[in-house]
């Protein structure tokens, strides 16, 4: 789990969260899962059933604020 629990801490943070679940408005879920098969990528995370391999804490924060929409390389 290369990098996974700061890329989660992370995540939680930006959304709000203090552990997974989904978020009061209902337009976030976050869970922790140990293989999203993409291990070579590793940390990966699942933004609406499309995978981002080796994200940082920044990137997958800015995933959860502003959404799938934007580049995998952190525009």
């Amino acid at each position: 789990l290369v990098g996974a629990m700061s890329v989660f801490e992370s995540v939680l943070e930006a959304a709000g969260m203090e552990d997974e679940g989904d978020t009061a408005d209902g337009r976030l879920t976050v869970k922790l899962n140990t293989c999203l098969g993409a291990c070579a990528h590793a940390p990966v995370i699942a933004v609406d059933h499309h995978l981002f391999g080796r994200v940082t804490p920044e990137l997958a924060a800015r995933k959860v604020t502003n959404g799938p929409q934007q580049a995998e390389h952190g525009k």
